[in-house]
């Protein structure tokens, strides 16, 4: 008798436990859902912090953040940033392009032509924004491919900030030598 009852009373435990998971993983995707783009709320999440290798078109490794399929079977991008200005940069098209060729060479997959960056700035969840980006094609990643390499061994130089707020921002600004030329004048 006394196995019974504490088969019963483990069985007991057991259950509880898996229905305490079950609502925390619903709650846990209830929260995803209610961050995603309006438009990818009833993808489903395919990918999530996952990296991708691939040699096709060429050697190119990238990690993305998250990846949605839409009921169609294409995959839509979303990046997720936290910073001050609510845009997307154009480093982040770049970054959401080399994902997108990552992501096909090494998966097959169909991947959007467009994506997301979702900009958290630092007041909170509330401020979470959406912007939907044009991704690059295949052959513009590669020409970007070619004038970096080309400006690595010296072949071509490369060119400054556009803007003030991205010279002051750049990790080389100390070794630049527009930015000691206009330092001064720029930043006073």
């Amino acid at each position: 008798m006394l196995t019974v009852v504490s088969d019963a009373l483990a069985l007991a435990a057991c259950c509880a436990l898996v229905v305490a998971w079950v609502r925390r993983r619903a709650a846990r995707l209830a929260g995803e859902i209610a961050t995603r783009p309006p438009e990818l709320r009833a993808a489903e999440l395919t990918y999530r912090e996952a990296l991708f290798r691939t040699e096709r078109p060429f050697p190119l490794v990238a990690k993305l953040d998250r990846a949605y399929r839409l009921r169609s079977g294409v995959l839509v991008l979303v990046e997720l940033k936290t910073r001050k200005v609510d845009r997307p940069y154009a480093s982040d098209v770049i970054q959401l392009s080399a994902q997108k060729l990552a992501i096909e060479g090494r998966t097959g997959e169909r991947v959007a032509p467009y994506a997301f960056v979702s900009v958290l700035r630092p007041t909170g969840w509330r401020s979470l924004r959406h912007h939907r980006v044009a991704l690059l094609t295949a052959e513009e990643v590669e020409a970007l491919r070619r004038r970096r390499e080309a400006i690595v061994v010296g072949r071509a130089s490369a060119q400054y900030a556009r803007s003030r707020e991205a010279c002051a921002e750049c990790a080389f600004r100390a070794r630049c030598d527009q930015g000691l030329k206009t330092r001064s004048r720029m930043f006073s």
